[in-house]
């Protein structure tokens, strides 16, 4: 039976003061000790179970020395234990060890220290004192986690990575969202970061400071990514990716399935056009500073541009792009990609090629056109009918339209 010493047996001459008996000591064990009184014997009892359930016995009161011996070296060991898992946190961080295992998270906010239930350590000793345990934490996510914005923005800049979202913010840091925003604006007032979406930020490099945003292709593919939108650059800013830069577009154009607000972002904007069968568009890729930049085929680029010359410039621009681009385009593919766009397309591009002298582009398309057109389109809609007629693209050409040579 369990037995409490009460003050007299344990020999105590101080009324009402704690008689402590040592437990048996396993293998590899600390001892462990039992506290009563003389006058709370029941409730002691009912508290006085160790961790392992093991009994105590009725044995020899041990001296106070004993039991400041026992704490300090309880100590000792805690300290030794984290000690031993900071070094294999480095090892593993230098290639060198393996990774946390089973029963330990790293870089955990909460307990991550000791086994899964976090209440006792693996080898069945009492749980760490909670406040060693986040100055353990502190210290070895210190190394390795961010403790400002500014730290933040520095270590992904070094990593390669030039975006990231409010949320990204909050989990690094460990802070508020209301906190994390607050910092990211003083980031932005200082012309470190931009926002070109609510939510998602740009860090900014010297370079582009003048600017006050990244270059608009160096973050549209990981904006739309972020947003789950699919895209490509067309109009003029993919015709200038693929040579014809007759001119520089003013914005960055984007096309998508449904239509957006622009985004200014700094000197930067992107205007946002929606595409019909955007998923039928032949796309090709392009590397950028900071990664992968989708972007229409020159066959679609083409096609687009006639069927949103107003937002090209006009006719004579479209023209004149087209006039560069012709050299990048191949027969073969322009038919097949006529199949992605109205018909009326097809017909204005056939007869604009044609203008420009590359006929030779054009013989395909010509013969899609004989088979699917229907009635005679006009080069400009919205205007009335002219009486030039082209046979041999079915259009009626109802403006004039300059090349420069």
């Amino acid at each position: 039976m369990w037995r409490w010493l009460s003050v007299f047996e344990a020999g105590s001459a101080r009324t009402g003061s704690a008689a402590l008996v040592p437990r048996e000591a396993g293998a590899g064990t600390r001892n462990a000790f039992l506290v009563g009184t003389a006058s709370s014997s029941r409730r002691g009892t009912q508290r006085g179970a160790s961790h392992d359930g093991v009994r105590p016995d009725d044995g020899e009161l041990l001296a106070e020395g004993q039991v400041l011996d026992h704490q300090m070296g309880s100590r000792a060991h805690g300290r030794e234990e984290r000690r031993q898992e900071g070094n294999e946190e480095a090892e593993h961080r230098a290639g060198e060890g393996p990774g946390p295992g089973r029963d330990r998270q790293w870089f955990k906010r909460g307990r991550s220290i000791g086994d899964r239930q976090g209440s006792r350590a693996r080898d069945g000793h009492e749980p760490l004192c909670q406040s060693n345990e986040k100055r353990y934490i502190a210290s070895v996510k210190s190394s390795f986690q961010p403790t400002s914005a500014a730290a933040l923005v520095d270590l992904l800049a070094a990593s390669g990575r030039y975006h990231f979202t409010t949320a990204d913010a909050v989990e690094a840091l460990g802070v508020s969202p209301v906190a994390a925003r607050a910092a990211l604006r003083r980031l932005t007032a200082k012309g470190a970061i931009a926002s070109p979406h609510r939510g998602f930020h740009v860090i900014v490099p010297p370079e582009y400071r003048r600017l006050g945003c990244l270059p608009a292709e160096q973050f549209v593919p990981q904006l739309m990514a972020h947003l789950g939108v699919d895209y490509y650059a067309g109009l003029l800013t993919a015709a200038q990716f693929h040579g014809a830069a007759h001119q520089r577009p003013q914005a960055f154009q984007v096309m998508v399935e449904r239509n957006r607000a622009a985004i200014e972002c700094g000197e930067v904007r992107v205007d946002f056009f929606a595409r019909k069968a955007i998923a039928r568009v032949s796309v090709a890729q392009v590397n950028t500073p900071r990664g992968v930049l989708r972007l229409s085929s020159p066959e679609a680029t083409a096609l687009d541009l006639v069927g949103y010359e107003r937002r090209a410039g006009g006719l004579d621009t479209v023209a004149n792009v087209l006039a560069e681009l012709a050299e990048r385009l191949d027969p073969v593919k322009l038919a097949a990609a006529a199949g992605a766009a109205p018909t009326t397309w097809a017909q204005r591009l056939g007869y604009l090629l044609d203008l420009a002298g590359a006929t030779d582009k054009t013989e395909g398309l010509a013969k899609w056109v004989q088979a699917r057109a229907t009635e005679d389109a006009r080069l400009i809609s919205g205007r009335r009918r002219g009486r030039q007629r082209s046979r041999r693209w079915r259009l009626v050409v109802n403006a004039k339209v300059e090349i420069e040579t």
